[in-house]
């Protein structure tokens, strides 16, 4: 921003203004603390101890919101005489989330309306003042929504590929089990304490979070404090919760001790709230628990790791019903088994793919890496994957002749029309997967068969198939509350990453000292 705003500078007589959108309070405040280092003068929109200040046009850089700039005082300021007069660039930050966040659909409401009007800035500062948009992550298809909410016809282009060759790239399919997904974590913890190396957890919701910052407290007891001598609290803690709803003063104690290269958390459990504005050296693992809705996300995630440049990893643990309302490049990053992880990743974002084949490239080219020499000495890291267990082949509970199959086929063809055209879960029962049951039909004995060994994904589906199993073949299957409850909390599965939940599901007896509820709020995010 330094070099654009000297760029700008010389054309003005008077006192150059350059206007900033930035999406988050946490990220306009580093800017803001970041921007005065370098001996520029800045400030935030909303901040009233500067309010005549701004008025008078007395600072170079002036950040604010897309609310707060198409707000009221954001207008009047950008329609005043010394605005209209001085304000040289419009720069907007972060504008990946542009698409996601600033439009409406039949299905769902915008998060934040704002981001999809900001195009109405043109008409509130003088005519050929430039635009800028900036990200780290933005596709093709990006670009393009980007380039039509700001009106921007035939803008320069500078971009540099998101891929980073010091990130290992690794996905494991897990069950519902945290205390298994998570042992190896919770045996390095309790073993190295504070040397432990940094981890990122993300999570889709608040709730995950909150289950594994329970289990946690649950395995570690008080192995888990900094000092056991002490009482037990949220600063005596190696493992820390963070989101949206979190109070401002804990944020800040986390990203702080973050900072330092011998802080006490090790762990932190974290929606996407921990990331835009936190610029953090010395993380070298990023677990993603769950899959996020998009690619452009992910990328997002998982490039936390490694920007000190050392050799770092990125792992995706999801099970099936973490696909649920992720786009289709999500479900085939997460479902691949063949290709080169980092290809597929970064295909619509260019990039060097020279260590593509190597073991520390990701865990689908470790299986034939490329080392010279007679044998490759890479051993898998225990962090990989969850120790793999030893699973019996299935055997075949029926018979299922021609007819039945067709039968079965037709049924499942009827279940599929009754979906609807407009269905949110219509892609998720398409043919391929109607034909994966159609062929797997001899061996479905229970609804854990149909989740975690079939194509289905949503558990209303699986409880469907097993209705429609009990007409074909005269059979009864087990429904337990348990499943009932899959399909129940399936139905209102969130759609956002970070929207809020209720932690009543939680169990907080877990450990006489957990301070969920203290750290969390039920409050829309």
């Amino acid at each position: 921003m330094g070099v654009g705003f000297d760029c700008c500078s010389s054309f003005y007589e008077d006192h150059p203004i350059v206007i900033v959108v930035s999406p988050l309070v946490q990220l306009m405040s580093s800017q803001v603390a970041d921007l005065r280092k370098m001996g520029l003068s800045a400030a935030v929109l909303t901040n009233m101890e500067d309010e005549e200040q701004l008025k008078c046009g007395s600072f170079d850089i002036v950040i604010g919101s897309p609310e707060a700039w198409l707000g009221e005082k954001g207008r009047q300021l950008l329609l005043s005489e010394v605005y209209q007069k001085n304000v040289c660039l419009v720069a907007t930050d972060e504008v990946h989330v542009i698409p996601r966040w600033g439009f409406e659909s039949e299905k769902k409401k915008a998060f934040r309306l704002a981001f999809g009007q900001l195009g109405a800035l043109r008409s509130l500062v003088r005519q050929g003042v430039p635009f800028m948009a900036l990200t780290a992550t933005a596709s093709r298809r990006t670009q393009q929504k980007v380039m039509k909410t700001l009106n921007m016809k035939k803008p320069h282009k500078i971009v540099r590929s998101p891929c980073r060759a010091n990130i290992k790239l690794v996905v494991h399919k897990v069950d519902k089990s945290l205390e298994t997904t998570f042992a190896w974590l919770v045996m390095e913890l309790r073993t190295y304490k504070q040397t432990m190396p940094k981890v990122l957890i993300y999570c889709k919701s608040v709730k995950e979070c909150a289950d594994i910052y329970a289990m946690l407290l649950a395995e570690l007891g008080q192995d888990g404090r900094v000092d056991s001598s002490k009482p037990p609290s949220s600063h005596n803690r190696l493992f820390a919760m963070f989101f949206h709803s979190t109070p401002d003063d804990k944020k800040q104690l986390i990203a702080n001790d973050l900072q330092k290269v011998d802080g006490n958390y090790r762990v932190v459990v974290c929606t996407n709230a921990l990331g835009m504005g936190i610029d953090l050296k010395d993380i070298n693992l990023v677990i993603n628990y769950g899959c996020p809705r998009d690619i452009e996300s992910y990328i997002q995630e998982s490039g936390r790791a490694g920007r000190s440049g050392q050799s770092s990893m990125a792992i995706l643990y999801y099970s099936s019903m973490h696909l649920l309302g992720t786009d289709a490049e999500v479900k085939l990053y997460a479902r691949n088994s063949s290709e080169c992880r980092r290809k597929l990743l970064y295909r619509d974002f260019g990039g060097n793919f020279e260590d593509s084949g190597h073991h520390s490239c990701c865990d689908i080219c470790a299986r034939s890496c490329v080392c010279d020499g007679d044998s490759c000495s890479y051993v898998p890291q225990t962090c990989e994957a969850p120790p793999p267990k030893m699973v019996e082949p299935d055997a075949a509970v029926r018979e299922v002749s021609d007819g039945e199959r067709h039968v079965l086929k037709n049924c499942l063809l009827e279940f599929q029309s009754n979906l609807g055209k407009d269905s949110e879960y219509l892609d998720l029962f398409n043919i391929n997967v109607i034909n994966d049951i159609v062929d797997k039909a001899a061996f479905v004995d229970s609804y854990d068969f149909v989740m975690n060994k079939t194509s289905i994904v949503h558990p209303s589906h699986a409880l469907e198939i097993l209705k429609i199993f009990e007409e074909v073949f005269d059979e009864k299957f087990e429904i337990t509350d348990e499943i009932q409850a899959d399909c129940k909390e399936a139905e209102v599965y969130p759609e956002w990453e970070d929207r809020a939940v209720t932690l009543s599901d939680s169990d907080s007896s877990v450990d006489s000292d957990i301070d969920i509820l203290e750290e969390c709020s039920t409050e829309e995010l």
